[in-house]
């Protein structure tokens, strides 16, 4: 930076071609803003080099009506390219104009201005302490987007959004310049976003926030995907059952909803892992459960992904549902089961082994609510062998038959005796 000094002299202006008796006076050119800060900026000017002209005026306005005298800018001894001069004092975020032109000082102290230069706007930093992180809100995500919102800062003409796949500034990139305070923004994956802000002269030159005023390292969550069919894991001792299903990336928690079989009575419950226990339900109905993905948002509003398809399921009938109300004896040599109603079931299979832990065949398949046995395999029951049977309720939705839950894989037995 060259030399600067303030003036108070007597203005006049120079109506002739020369300047005290000097060669004609240049124009100056190249005038540009070369720096800024919040309360000054840096111009630059291409040196003239007139012969006994010793010196530059600088001149700044408000509205490119009124010229306000800023500085003198002597030259330097071997400085024939350029001249510079700083303008102090400024508003931050505003815009100012200003020329540039040779200048003289007669004997008397007068200051004689040669041709003016073509004026610039020139333009300070805004600044805005409370724009920090926090100002810059993820408001929605939706299905490979993001939407951004910021609090608009005084004195910027626009805002620069950079974006980074990590928490760092290091490979962030310019994602998008804007005039306004919002932003959808392309993403599937977790993206970090940092909004600068910048007063924008009609030069072309950017009076830019620096590095800590800006809002980077915001995270921004994407819209989860697809959760997968929940799967009925087992029966919990509160009396219900326990769900699961596959966990989805980049995802702050789940909306797991069940209701009736026929759609009604819905209820949520929300589980940050991917499972979840639902609890006193009635043992003699079918259920509907899906799943879905959430983020929350900067206003603590959940942003959710699409709906899983519903599993259908109905807790284990054999345990819970059935008996034996008729034993095989010397006399009858069969045996009756039967069970109550279940809500949603188009019917009802018995399943039969001698094992107890394999070997089980269907039976009988009944609409009602209870079926008489007297054979299996093609025989009769023998004298003192043990029987294992259980009982599932069957429900068609759509195409597909769901069955009720059967963890009781080893059955419930019955044997014939002597008499």
């Amino acid at each position: 930076m060259k030399k600067i000094k303030k003036v108070s002299m007597v203005l006049t202006t120079i109506a002739a071609s020369v300047l005290f008796g000097c060669a004609v006076s240049a124009t100056p050119t190249g005038l540009k803003q070369i720096g800024d800060t919040t309360n000054a900026v840096a111009i630059d000017w291409d040196d003239t080099t007139i012969a006994g002209i010793s010196n530059y005026a600088v001149f700044v306005s408000t509205d490119k009506d009124r010229w306000d005298e800023s500085t003198i800018v002597e030259k330097s001894s071997g400085f024939v390219k350029s001249s510079e001069a700083s303008i102090t004092n400024l508003t931050p975020g505003s815009s100012y104009y200003v020329k540039v032109t040779e200048a003289a000082v007669d004997s008397d102290n007068n200051l004689h201005l040669g041709k003016w230069s073509d004026y610039i706007e020139i333009v300070t930093k805004p600044d805005d302490a409370s724009f920090t992180g926090a100002t810059v809100k993820q408001t929605a995500a939706k299905k490979g987007k993001v939407s951004i919102s910021w609090q608009a800062v005084n004195g910027a003409t626009g805002y620069e959004v950079k974006v980074s796949k990590n928490d760092t500034t290091a490979d962030a990139t310019v994602y998008a310049d804007v005039t306004g305070t919002s932003l959808d923004i392309s993403t599937n994956s977790p993206t970090y976003a940092g909004v600068y802000y910048y007063r924008k002269s009609s030069t072309g030159y950017v009076a830019k926030c620096s590095e800590g005023k800006q809002a980077y390292r915001v995270s921004l969550k994407p819209l989860p995907g697809k959760a997968k069919k929940p799967k009925i894991v087992s029966e919990n001792v509160v009396g219900g059952v326990n769900v699961k299903f596959s966990a989805i990336n980049n995802c702050d928690g789940y909306q797991v909803q069940y209701c009736k079989y026929n759609g009604k009575g819905k209820k949520n419950k929300y589980t940050a892992t991917s499972q979840i226990s639902l609890s006193s339900l009635n043992k003699k109905m079918f259920y509907k459960v899906r799943a879905r993905g959430y983020v929350v948002l900067s206003s603590g509003k959940k942003a959710y992904g699409k709906w899983s398809k519903a599993n259908v399921f109905c807790m284990d009938q054999t345990r819970h549902n059935c008996k034996i109300t008729d034993a095989s004896s010397s006399t009858t040599k069969k045996v009756k089961l039967a069970w109550k109603k279940v809500k949603g079931a188009k019917n009802y299979t018995v399943y039969m082994s001698k094992s107890r832990y394999s070997g089980y065949k269907a039976v009988a398949t009944t609409k009602g609510t209870s079926v008489t046995l007297s054979s299996f395999n093609g025989s009769g029951f023998a004298y003192d062998q043990n029987y294992y049977y259980y009982v599932v309720a069957n429900a068609k939705v759509g195409k597909k038959t769901y069955k009720s839950l059967k963890y009781n894989r080893d059955g419930f037995h019955f044997y014939r005796k002597y008499y």
